[in-house]
């Protein structure tokens, strides 16, 4: 195994479980050293949030019912990616994304921002927690419930459709180790689990931008004794979570996709039993889990490193950070105005790069790995390049133009390698050494000669960027 400088797994640990290296948050935590960057991370609880807005912000006026201002799931994405760009709590943000994906609900369905903002704010709050909190959190949450028809399971006419996502995508994987018997009857158990709306039914909810919250209606429940995965008795909802979250296999899937999503494809079985053991012997402890992957050797293995797709918002949030989004704050967000330019760009092109927020394409979640990268959403990562360097900003709702001005970080004067060096190291680019010339050729074409002007740095930008974000390692990380 090489050996790697704190400097480098420092960097690798922010791509990962973080939204990025930025050169501000490197030079922060380098000096800790990795083992305080770990802690900095994962006990994010210590740390303020940095620059947010409330919720409020971005909620619309409501003619018909002045008292109640409306909340759009545009309004929803745009306080998520407002939140992406300026967290100081990166990990809390990431484990987000990551439940989003595990209990994946669709906007499309649920056509609710009150909803899906009340899911979205549960996922954040218990991140790190223990799984078996999360995963009841989740399964009792309205926007989970309308999504998989939860609110329709009732006595007598058990709905499967939680039952049988509970145990295939929540917990124990596909076709591990339960029955369709077992889905049956944990339907069974689950019937009676809804949400009320301030005294309104479900039928009324999508028109109503108020709060939800889950109800268990005991007329509805099939109080009948059940047997799921081995266990009889009167067994309510609860009761099969319990069993769920007790299965060994359990701790395994969630250990495996949380390494597969976060380390590297494909992992052997002792790695995975390694993990899972600590997680299982912690309590679900997604927090104890995460601190065992990150001072694991194998996490800063060669394996691991350069080794993940990067997800569009992997692809995007990082660069907006490391351009100094977050440390600049957000300006005042006014949705009517389509919010700030970069909080758009967020929304548009992780949409256009095919992850929608809010809005995974089905029940299992995004596919992930390679899938991330076809010929469309190549175009579209380079064309990240064009929307940072624009030569005039405009908004409209195909591209998101937010021209910053290269001048900042190429200074006029300095020579178009150096303009190339400073780009490759600020987005944290493994440009091989091979390649650096094509980039300093293609440089010193679009600049017009051998050296930065106010004139011709954002052209220069443009041409630099447009090979970084395109090239194969950067879609890595």
């Amino acid at each position: 195994m090489a050996q790697r400088s704190e400097y480098a797994k420092i960097a690798h640990l922010l791509r990962r479980f973080g939204l990025g290296a930025s050169q501000e948050e490197m030079k922060r935590l380098e000096p800790m050293g990795l083992n305080r960057a770990i802690d900095w991370l994962l006990d994010y609880e210590n740390q303020p949030v940095g620059p947010m807005l409330d919720i409020d912000k971005f909620k619309l006026p409501n003619k018909a019912q002045p008292d109640m201002p409306l909340l759009p799931p545009y309004s929803v994405k745009a306080y998520w990616a407002t939140r992406l760009l300026n967290s100081q709590r990166p990990l809390e943000e990431k484990m987000t994304l990551f439940w989003h994906d595990h209990f994946a609900t669709s906007d499309l369905k649920v056509n609710s921002g009150q909803l899906m903002y009340q899911q979205n704010e549960l996922l954040r709050k218990d991140a790190t927690s223990s799984f078996r909190t999360l995963l009841e959190s989740a399964s009792k949450d309205p926007a989970m419930l309308f999504w998989l028809d939860g609110h329709l399971n009732v006595k007598g006419h058990a709905q499967e459709n939680f039952g049988r996502e509970v145990m295939e995508l929540f917990t124990l994987g596909v076709d591990n180790g339960y029955t369709e018997k077992d889905i049956q009857e944990a339907a069974r158990a689950f019937t009676g689990w809804t949400f009320k709306n301030r005294g309104k039914n479900p039928a009324a909810l999508l028109q109503a931008p108020r709060l939800s919250v889950y109800e268990f209606a005991d007329s509805l429940h099939d109080e009948g004794e059940k047997t799921v995965l081995g266990k009889t008795g009167k067994l309510t909802g609860d009761d099969v979570l319990d069993i769920l979250c007790d299965n060994p296999q359990t701790s395994r899937y969630i250990t495996s996709k949380i390494w597969k999503w976060f380390v590297y494809p494909n992992p052997s079985n002792d790695v995975i039993d390694k993990h899972a053991k600590v997680f299982r012997d912690s309590g679900l402890s997604i927090k104890k889990l995460i601190r065992s992957i990150v001072t694991d050797d194998e996490f800063y293995s060669n394996r691991a490193f350069w080794s993940v797709y990067k997800n569009p918002v992997d692809f995007i949030v990082p660069v907006l950070r490391q351009l100094g989004v977050g440390a600049r704050g957000i300006e005042g967000y006014d949705l009517r105005e389509k919010g700030t330019r970069q909080v758009q760009a967020v929304i548009v092109s992780t949409k256009s790069m095919g992850m929608e927020l809010l809005n995974p394409p089905d029940v299992d979640g995004w596919q992930g790995g390679a899938a991330w990268i076809s010929s469309g959403t190549m175009i579209e990562r380079m064309r990240l390049a064009d929307r940072l360097w624009a030569p005039r900003p405009k908004t409209n709702n195909t591209q998101v133009l937010m021209t910053f001005s290269a001048i900042e970080w190429i200074p006029e004067g300095i020579g178009v390698e150096q303009a190339v060096k400073t780009f490759v190291d600020l987005f944290n680019a493994p440009v091989p050494d091979s390649r650096m010339q094509n980039l300093v050729n293609a440089a010193r074409d679009a600049a017009g000669g051998s050296t930065i002007t106010r004139a011709n740095a954002n052209a220069t930008a443009r041409v630099i960027c447009r090979l970084i974000f395109g090239s194969p390692e950067f879609q890595l990380m």
